[in-house]
């Protein structure tokens, strides 16, 4: 069943739109990271499969020195709000210290969630799943977090809203993209809104690690929950387009040329070479790192875009004010908008 959906986002991408599916999503089968100076990085420094994260949170192998405690009580909010001015020290913890710590984490918050809590305490954050994700070692911890998503909101608890984001970009760092596909494209059971960050995400993990057919997948999602369509969307657009060139087939490759113009128009009123903070330079690293691919894979044709539009290094302005050129929008906050067709919202 996952073939006839990529089928069915192949053809609408060659019509120049990507399907709205008819079925509600949870039907939807799914096979489914000095004020005056300018620092410059360096595009390809960093294995594209691990990229640095968006935001300050330890890597698979590393913990922040404020991770959870060892007992089971949630930390306090003294631990979690005073943050020191200067670059903190990262505590190294050992896998089996971490694994305690995520069981111990899991246990607590077990026990005060769903429609029956055994302990009925309301002290189970929203902050706590950000935390789990954080601590999980593998996809079967990665497995553990989500399933306890649908008892959280059953005892009537609202997840962080930058949970979907970190969700699929967990997913990659821990290489279990296929759990982030089971969520987002089961939202009757989940309920987690997928917003164009976590689509971003999302498509960047499953381009890398997955074949093309996931790619349709991810891509056939961005009508569902109301996502600006991909061929209107920089980022998305460019890392379909490399996936399509990637697959290599005919019918792969007429799809990503059908997004050419429009990648080509919006290229024309973005500037990648500059990006005002962190996250902005990553998409941009990730939208020229992707248009090189499909350069290229285009040896022997003229260019997909202009190579000089895709830049080998990216500036980080220290400061927004310092430069007034239009840059790649880092996207939405979730919202009703968000949520998918066919679905009420609870």
């Amino acid at each position: 069943m996952a073939s006839i959906v990529a089928r069915h986002a192949f053809g609408s991408l060659r019509r120049g739109r990507i399907a709205q599916l008819p079925r509600s999503i949870h039907s939807t089968p799914v096979a489914l990271k000095k004020k005056s100076k300018v620092d410059i990085d360096d595009l390809f420094g960093d294995d594209a499969a691990v990229e640095e994260d968006l935001i300050q949170t330890p890597s698979p192998t590393k913990a922040a020195s404020t991770a959870p405690s060892t007992s089971a009580s949630p930390p306090t909010s003294q631990s979690t709000e005073a943050k020191a001015p200067v670059k903190a020290t990262r505590v190294k913890l050992e896998p089996a210290v971490r694994q305690q710590r995520f069981d111990e984490q899991v246990k607590y918050i077990e026990a005060r969630i769903g429609r029956a809590p055994t302990i009925k305490d309301e002290r189970v954050r929203k902050r706590h799943f950000l935390m789990l994700l954080d601590l999980a070692q593998s996809e079967k911890d990665v497995r553990k977090v989500v399933e306890l998503v649908p008892r959280f909101k059953e005892a009537g608890g609202v997840l962080i809203g930058s949970f979907a984001k970190e969700l699929a970009r967990r997913c990659q760092e821990l290489q279990c993209q296929q759990v982030a596909l089971d969520v987002f494209g089961n939202f009757a059971k989940y309920d987690v809104p997928l917003d164009i960050e976590a689509a971003r995400w999302l498509l960047h993990s499953v381009y890398i690690k997955r074949p093309l057919e996931d790619v349709l997948i991810v891509s056939a999602l961005y009508p569902i929950y109301n996502l600006p369509p991909i061929s209107t969307d920089l980022v998305s657009a460019s890392l379909l387009a490399a996936a399509c060139y990637k697959a290599g087939t005919p019918e792969s490759i007429k799809a990503a040329d059908a997004l050419q113009p429009n990648i080509q128009a919006m290229l024309r009123k973005v500037q990648l070479r500059k990006a005002p903070d962190h996250e902005t330079r990553k998409l941009n690293k990730w939208v020229s790192w992707a248009l090189r691919k499909v350069n290229s894979a285009r040896a022997d044709k003229e260019p997909f875009v202009a190579q000089n539009a895709l830049p080998l290094k990216i500036e980080l302005l220290s400061s927004k004010a310092e430069t007034s050129e239009k840059v790649l929008p880092k996207g939405n906050q979730v919202s009703k908008a968000h949520l998918p067709r066919k679905v009420k919202q609870t």
